[in-house]
């Protein structure tokens, strides 16, 4: 049903993975996962494996697990069929690592459990992640692009919470997106549309945009972190990047975004000038 992207997989019989209890130095570590291009790719390590030993890994729909599956019933396969996107055992590399790529285009958007197990081990690694759609992606902009008012793009982004659907959709992880006030982020989203219309086909560029809008509002109230981190946002003067990093104190560095507080932050220019300016001040004081 759906296409999969590695060679190295070999598909399992229809069975849940269950770890076996027992006394063992052999450690699954917690998956690492990331959807990129509607791909969703699965990879970790296994501590203390045999190298190309086997671990199984199991893909549940969202609002299943294996709570879901009994397995003493008569329709259990029926339940697994429902429950469980994809299964399989994979080798693990001579370096005792695995990965799996599987193709989500067509798969229903929600949030996905992933767990991967091994014989001799106690644990097993668990993790979830959220999937959204190209077509929930563009619909979310194109909300945002027709908000009459800053007031509709608040309630659009609802960046109050780690776990609204916005940030689930985005996958929006970036400390200054909650640092930032939600308000004025969202003023300075709408304000920035207004001069620069957003593309709804471009979700990256959105999360960039969102993202300045968030450093603007951070560096606008003088809140401390590291300007440079962001640098690809607002592409800083080379020379006075260059001098930021050569020639300013650490102890200057620490406390260098302080200096933005209170300007009027609205772009990238906005944020460019008001870089050179603080280095400037910060290099003749």
């Amino acid at each position: 049903m759906y296409k999969m992207l590695k060679k190295t997989i070999v598909c399992g019989a229809l069975v849940i993975a269950l770890a076996v209890p027992g006394v063992s130095a052999l450690t699954v570590e917690e998956p690492t996962i990331e959807i990129e291009n509607q791909i969703l790719d699965i990879s970790g390590s296994v501590t203390d494996a045999k190298p190309y030993a086997n671990v199984s890994v199991e893909v549940y729909y969202p609002d299943y697990g294996p709570g879901d599956i009994d397995i003493t019933s008569e329709d259990y396969i029926a339940q697994m069929k429902e429950a469980i996107f994809w299964m399989g055992q994979v080798n693990l590399s001579r370096e005792c690592t695995y990965e799996v790529n599987l193709d989500i285009k067509d798969a229903p958007p929600g949030e996905y459990l992933i767990r991967v197990s091994a014989k001799g081990s106690e644990k097993i690694g668990e993790m979830k992640i959220f999937y959204s759609s190209p077509e929930q992606q563009r619909g979310i902009i194109d909300q945002i692009t027709k908000a009459e008012n800053r007031e509709g793009i608040i309630d659009i982004l609802d960046m109050e919470s780690e776990d609204s659907l916005t940030v689930r959709t985005f996958r929006l992880s970036d400390p200054l997106y909650f640092s930032a006030d939600p308000e004025d982020t969202a003023g300075l989203l709408y304000d920035y549309n207004k001069e620069f219309p957003l593309d709804i086909n471009d979700s990256d560029r959105f999360k960039e945009i969102l993202l300045l809008c968030s450093v603007a509002d951070n560096l606008s109230k003088g809140n401390k972190f590291d300007i440079t981190e962001y640098a690809s946002l607002f592409t800083p003067d080379a020379d006075f990047l260059e001098a930021y990093n050569t020639k300013l104190k650490d102890s200057v560095k620490k406390s260098f975004t302080e200096g933005f507080k209170g300007l009027e932050l609205k772009n990238e220019e906005d944020i460019q000038t008001a870089f050179s300016h603080q280095v400037f001040l910060s290099l003749i004081n």
